[in-house]
């Protein structure tokens, strides 16, 4: 790399720079240079024919196995209140709490607007 103090900094004047001996041609409004046209050329846009089929697709969106697996938690949910209602041994007891407690957390998280949305399966006719 070269030190800033070696490069050649002197300053030429405009005039001596600019040597040319025959200045710009001046146009007057209306006058256009062939090479240069007047205003930019655009792209138009040519609409395709109209022959495309014109068929309409259905999108059906079906919930039932969301909602089938949620009946099923519910019923899940309902034997398992049945049995713990019932249930002497101490024992078999806590298991159904637990057994309980997992349906509910899992019907929490799957009886819901959202869930449903995302394993809704669509179909195309």
């Amino acid at each position: 790399m070269t030190p800033i103090s070696r490069l050649n900094t002197a300053a030429q004047p405009l005039r001596a720079v600019d040597r040319t001996d025959k200045a710009p041609a001046v146009r007057r409004p209306g006058e256009e240079d062939p090479a240069r046209p007047a205003e930019p050329r655009r792209d138009e846009y040519i609409p395709e024919g109209k022959d495309k089929d014109k068929r309409t697709e259905r999108c059906t969106g079906d919930t039932g196995k969301v909602d089938r697996e949620i009946e099923k938690l519910k019923r899940k949910r309902a034997e398992l209140e049945q049995r713990l209602n019932t249930e002497r041994d101490e024992a078999e007891r806590e298991d159904l709490e637990q057994q309980l407690a997992q349906v509910e957390a899992e019907l929490r998280q799957k009886d819901n607007d959202g869930y449903r949305r995302r394993n809704t399966v669509f179909s195309f006719s």
